[in-house]
């Protein structure tokens, strides 16, 4: 009976890996009070770090872009202090340099007595989700241009079609 049970928790472990890698989604919790900080490895693998790395909660927060990290202080230490769920998305430093968008989502997690105990949540890497956002609103700016010069054109051509001396067509155009 332990064996299945086991072999069970390993199919789970196996499959919670593989979407994890395919969904480019790792796990983190904070455990409280000490506020240590425990990444899985797809965590890792999206900062560009060895699996098993343990940070530090600053080294953690440090990965945000320094004019962000004050944000995200705020939303760990309401959520420590009482409970208060976020989900937001920013850019961050990899341990290698690279920029990456996350989608990090955090919660508290309570005692028996009610005493919030840790906080625990997600790092979805959204890097390809934004660059396509910025793909289309670049698509987007370009059509926009070349529907106001295919415009252009048209008015110029009914003005050419329509002027009958080059005084009336030179105030058309």
């Amino acid at each position: 009976q332990a064996a299945v049970a086991e072999q069970a928790a390993a199919d789970q472990a196996a499959l919670l890996r593989i979407a994890g890698r395919t969904a480019r989604l790792g796990g983190w919790i904070i455990t409280l009070p000490d506020r240590t900080l425990t990444w899985s490895d797809e965590t890792c693998i999206i900062h560009d770090l060895p699996p098993g790395h343990t940070p530090t909660l600053e080294e953690g927060i440090n990965y945000f872009l320094p004019e962000h990290r004050a944000f995200v202080r705020r939303h760990v230490d309401a959520c420590a202090q009482s409970g208060t769920a976020y989900d937001f998305e920013l850019p961050k430093i990899t341990a290698t340099g690279r920029q990456v968008w996350v989608r990090s989502i955090g919660e508290a997690v309570r005692d028996d007595h009610g005493r919030i105990i840790r906080l625990q949540g997600a790092f979805q890497d959204v890097s390809e989700t934004r660059q396509t956002q910025v793909a289309l609103q670049e698509s987007a700016v370009q059509l926009a241009e070349s529907n106001r010069a295919w415009q252009m054109l048209s008015r110029c051509n009914e003005a050419v079609t329509r002027s009958t001396t080059e005084q009336e067509l030179l105030q058309a155009v």
